[in-house]
């Protein structure tokens, strides 16, 4: 609810799309999954000045047991050039100085998102086009539960849509 109404604010539109084929709960520190996703969101709204943010969760493969799924946070903000992509993961660095006069922040998020990532032996990577937005993305392997998801629509939820709670009671 408090992105959204961040996004709301800037007048950014803010997507959320699940696959299909994602019909299980999973096992994991929901704490640390939902603490990544809200900073990467977060920045994808604070660095985004028109446009959209889309959140995106896709089954790349799943036995009986297991589900490994792609999050993806991609935006249409200002875009980090391919020369700063490896510093943004720094304690307190943003890609230039003018970047925090203009978006503020501690430059902290994109960091303990990572920590927290590395921490489970999972890898935070970034795609960006100065201008043109970045995604930030991650592959985890997750263990299935024997509960099933039961949702009305599982594709393009809008995130605001107050009928639609897409990860209300999932753990």
């Amino acid at each position: 609810a408090g992105l959204q109404s961040f996004a709301e604010e800037k007048n950014i539109q803010l997507g959320l799309h699940i696959d299909p084929s994602l019909q299980h709960m999973v096992l994991g520190d929901s704490t640390r999954f939902f603490q990544v996703l809200n900073n990467l969101v977060h920045n994808a709204v604070k660095f985004t000045k028109i446009g959209s943010v889309d959140i995106s969760l896709t089954v790349l493969k799943q036995t009986n047991s297991t589900m490994q799924l792609r999050i993806d946070v991609k935006d249409t903000g200002i875009g980090i050039s391919k020369n700063k992509q490896t510093i943004i993961f720094d304690r307190f660095t943003q890609a230039d100085s003018s970047t925090s006069r203009s978006f503020g922040g501690t430059g902290l998020g994109l960091a303990i998102s990572k920590k927290i990532l590395d921490m489970q032996g999972v890898r935070l990577l970034v795609e960006s086009e100065e201008n043109k937005g970045s995604s930030f993305w991650y592959i985890q392997e997750f263990r299935k539960t024997a509960s099933r998801i039961e949702r009305v629509s599982t594709n393009d939820i809008p995130v605001g849509d107050a009928e639609e709670k897409p990860f209300k009671g999932i753990r």
